[in-house]
């Protein structure tokens, strides 16, 4: 199956719950999720003011009760939790930073999310 994209997808991932839904992030770092059911243009797209400002490095659906619930992160040095069904902006941010006390955020490339280790627990890996 095609997908049309805003910009390019720079990940991209099946959601586990809902398994016609495919969530990813895109080089302008946008949002974008896509109903395989509703054809190849993205059912939800994030606002341009309220996503990343450098490209999405990491998506990743998260296992929660409704199955629309995401966390993203990218080189401008934010995590971001949405949930598809309020796509109008992020749900929480989170700056990363190097140290405590910093005021400068470092990017962020990788994230791991695993429900075992707790609802709120994730793994940052960052430049």
């Amino acid at each position: 199956m095609e997908l049309k994209s805003p910009s390019p997808v720079t990940n991209i991932s099946y959601n586990p719950k809902i398994t016609d839904t495919i969530g990813g992030g895109c080089y302008n770092g946008l949002i974008c999720c896509w109903d395989q059911r509703k054809g190849k243009d993205p059912t939800h797209i994030s606002p341009v003011d309220d996503s990343h400002y450098d490209p999405v490095t990491h998506f990743q659906w998260l296992m929660s009760r409704t199955g629309t619930e995401c966390v993203t992160t990218s080189t401008d040095g934010r995590v971001m939790w949405w949930d598809i069904k309020k796509f109008d902006a992020p749900v929480e941010v989170l700056n990363i930073y190097e140290n405590v006390g910093d005021t400068k955020t470092i990017g962020g490339t990788v994230l791991e999310y695993n429900v075992d280790a707790g609802p709120s627990k994730f793994l940052i890996g960052t430049e």
